[in-house]
């Protein structure tokens, strides 16, 4: 009997289910449309078919880490054939559309990286830019636009993540001329679609939400350039949208996050506001080049030095030969007893300019680019950029260059671009942001020492290892925030208590919240430390963010100071790379254990002496692996020794600031994370597992060697026994008679029962165990 046919969700069901982040209905009646037959479509989609579709849609948007050109072809193949199989059956192909959406929608919520969803969305333009236009009804093309209108979505978020607010307001115009777009485009629609009502319902909030972004943009903008009144019309638009009810829950919760922000510039625009003149902020991406080796910091040095004018960085090649020496000041010689100091080789490389354009408006920041190579291992790509005539906007602006989640800046279009300051002007970008240009940096210095002067290290560097020091040389106070001229400020440590000084104070975050999130951020719980060598001084440190600033002192006071933040910082990458040796250490030693294990399995009757000596091998190899641990970890022990030494620096009032500096940027949970998992690796009883276990196979083999000696000695004694019974005389008489032989096949006779004896003379000798005996691994001898 045959089965009762499904009967798939109602579509006006599955498409109100898709826009409420429910994709269940929608994918159940894609398979029944997909896989039934239609006179006037192509072939149905079969099982196997259905699962790679969604395959496609689903698993491979699942993560944006793993998206590769694999991926994208199996996205290309399966997508394509979708849509074409879509194509003349009612309802399927607007649905597949939407149902693309969705999922690209619900990627997003995960990830900054815009990537695999752009290539989607480019696969799908492909498969229908290919189909007959007249095939295509307007339904579909409705479904496909607003699928299209992500990209503006995508642009409006990483014109965010710039901290550029007037990037903000262009790409926020562009999306809502957009949507209007699509309106437009809906409302010209000829049969009435069943879901059509909530496919133009999903358009209407798509506008009211970008109108809110547009608002909040226009709003802080104008702030920021002194029309304080901009801020209440967007304010009370903002706040007309969430009353209505016309947003989704999601995007009512970020234009609540972009109101927030506002009206905290509203209620700020009678404060003090800071206005920097002249300053700078120093971006490191710290790192490790580790190799277990006693001198390996030492030789890392002297082979970067002399194989770095042959590298190309990141595309950038050195401009001038390496030295054997770091750009730092003489607070840094200290009077070591064992000649130790903070020094290195530094590879400087051209300049990069970021650029932003918008409208009549260009704004180009110059950065400086160095590598510096540590004898201590704490290894950095260090970015310098001049800050001059910089308000809040511009401050965080710069601040968010840091940052591993800043904007791709090839999705803007040339608003903002990163390039060389050789390449001409208005050129494409060349790089998507500082971040990756330090990763591939890392990677072309690690690939240089190992191709051009052959050394051996492994590179650690990680997306979250990275830290941004600002310096205010000199600045003014703004008396509220219409005020455009404002005075010195005279006291350094009156910055914390200034409107947008936040984006110098605040931990970096990861991504933006919204227009100007640093205005929402707290000014209370700032940690303010006081130093020795500087007058009247403010540094705030946290994790990754800190400010220094000192009005009363000299430049080079200040420029020493920020040169142990930079060196506080750095250390993080060098112990990243201590903890990777220590866990991967772990992780070889526990599959080599793994080996063992299988060995002791083993039958001890079926271990012959080639199995015992490579089980042997493993457990020597064991040994070696920890004997190059401990070397390791002395090395690692002298280095932080030395961090902590006195001798460090050249006087006690220097050392005390830098162990303010070191406490500051939490020095000392980076070391207790590493004892703690040194001491974790080191305080197992892996040697004395070891001798037990090698005690275990001498004994196997020493059990299995007594067996077989005894079974050659009792076959010996048979042997033995018949022919004293039977007497040599008599067998040769037995012999004779019974095949009447000669004198001389007699003879023959003898001799093989003469060979016979000393065969069996041998074999007992041999496992009686009189041979010489190799050395165990316990210094005893062994079978």
């Amino acid at each position: 009997m045959p089965e009762p046919r499904v009967e798939p969700p109602p579509l006006i069901e599955a498409v109100a289910a898709l826009f409420a982040w429910d994709a269940r209905p929608a994918r159940e009646r894609l398979v029944t449309a997909l896989a039934a037959p239609h006179a006037d479509a192509e072939p149905p989609l079969t099982s196997v078919q259905m699962r790679e579709l969604r395959v496609a849609v689903d698993a491979v948007l699942a993560a944006a880490d793993s998206w590769d050109v694999a991926a994208e072809r199996h996205a290309r193949e399966h997508l394509s054939r979708a849509i074409r199989v879509a194509l003349g059956r009612p309802d399927a192909l607007p649905l597949l559309l939407l149902y693309v959406r969705h999922a690209c929608e619900q990627l997003w919520e995960l990830t900054w990286n815009h990537r695999p969803m752009l290539e989607v969305i480019q696969i799908v333009d492909e498969a229908m830019e290919s189909l007959p236009r007249a095939a295509v009804d307007r339904d579909s093309e409705v479904a496909w636009r607003l699928l299209q209108f992500l990209r503006h979505e995508f642009l409006v978020e990483s014109a965010m993540l710039t901290g550029a607010i007037s990037v903000v307001r262009a790409t926020a115009t562009q999306a809502r001329a957009a949507i209007a777009d699509v309106r437009l485009a809906d409302g010209r629609r000829g049969r009435r679609w069943l879901a059509r009502a909530e496919v133009s319902e999903e358009i209407r909030k798509e506008e009211t939400y970008f109108a809110c972004v547009q608002s909040a943009a226009d709003g802080a903008w104008g702030f920021l350039h002194h029309d304080v009144a901009s801020l209440d019309t967007a304010m009370t638009m903002m706040r007309d949208a969430l009353r209505s009810g016309a947003l989704e829950a999601e995007d009512a919760s970020e234009i609540r996050s972009h109101l927030a922000a506002l009206e905290a510039l509203e209620s700020a625009r009678n404060d003090r506001w800071l206005h920097v003149d002249h300053g700078q902020v120093v971006v490191i991406y710290p790192f490790s080049l580790r190799s277990t080796r006693a001198d390996a910091t030492d030789r890392l040095v002297a082979d970067a030095i002399a194989g770095a004018t042959e590298w190309e960085l990141a595309g950038l090649r050195v401009t001038e030969a390496p030295k054997n020496a770091l750009a730092v000041s003489d607070a840094w010689q200290g009077d070591d007893a064992l000649g130790r100091h903070f020094g290195g080789a530094e590879l400087v490389l051209p300049d990069l300019e970021l650029r932003r354009t918008v409208g009549d408006e260009v704004v180009v920041r110059t950065v400086g680019v160095k590598v510096q190579i540590s004898a201590l291992g704490n290894h950095v790509v260090r970015f310098d950029i001049g800050v001059a005539d910089a308000g809040p906007g511009d401050l965080a602006e710069i601040v968010s260059m840091a940052s591993p989640v800043y904007s791709d800046l090839h999705e803007l279009a040339g608003l903002v671009a990163l390039n060389a300051s050789t390449d001409a002007q208005g050129a494409p970008t060349r790089y998507a942001n500082l971040a990756s240009v330090a990763r591939q940096i890392i990677a072309d210095v690690h690939d240089g020492l190992r191709e051009h002067v052959g050394h051996d290290s492994k590179v650690t560097a990680r997306r979250g290892l990275y830290s941004v020091v600002s310096v205010v040389d000199q600045a003014r106070v703004m008396d509220g925030a219409e005020d455009r001229v404002g005075g010195p400020l005279i006291h350094a440590r009156d910055l914390v208590d200034l409107g947008g000084a936040q984006p110098l104070l605040h931990p970096m975050r990861g991504g933006a919240t919204s227009v100007c999130d640093w205005a929402s951020y707290d000014r209370d719980e700032v940690d303010v430390r006081t130093l020795l060598t500087l007058n009247g001084e403010i540094l705030t440190a946290n994790a990754n963010t800190t400010m220094l600033a000192s009005f009363a002192s000299p430049a080079y006071s200040v420029n020493t100071v920020r040169s142990y933040v930079e060196f506080a910082y750095s250390l993080q990458g060098m112990y990243a790379g201590w903890n990777d040796e220590v866990a991967l250490h772990a992780q070889e030693t526990a599959a080599r254990l793994d080996q063992v294990d299988e060995f002791l399995r083993q039958d001890p009757r079926s271990m012959d002496e080639a199995a015992a000596e490579a089980l042997q091998d493993s457990l020597a190899d064991i040994e070696r692996a920890e004997l190059t641990l401990q070397r390791f970890l002395q090395s690692t022990q002298a280095t932080m020794l030395f961090i902590e030494s006195p001798s460090l620096v050249t006087s006690a009032s220097l050392r005390i600031d830098l162990d303010t500096v070191l406490a500051a940027s939490r020095y000392q949970a980076l070391r207790d994370s590493f004892e703690m998992a040194k001491n974790e690796v080191l305080g197992h009883r892996l040697q004395e597992l070891l001798d037990i276990v090698s005690r275990r196979v001498t004994g196997r083999i020493e059990q299995e060697r007594a067996r077989q000696t005894e079974k050659s000695r009792r076959l010996l004694d048979a042997v033995l026994v018949g022919i004293g019974v039977i007497g040599i005389s008599g067998l040769l008489s037995m012999l004779q008679a019974g095949f009447a032989l000669g004198e001389l096949p007699t003879m023959a006779m003898v001799v093989a029962l003469a060979t016979l004896a000393l065969v069996f003379i041998a074999v007992s000798w041999r496992n009686s165990g009189t041979r010489r005996r190799r050395p165990s691994r316990d210094g005893k001898d062994s079978p």
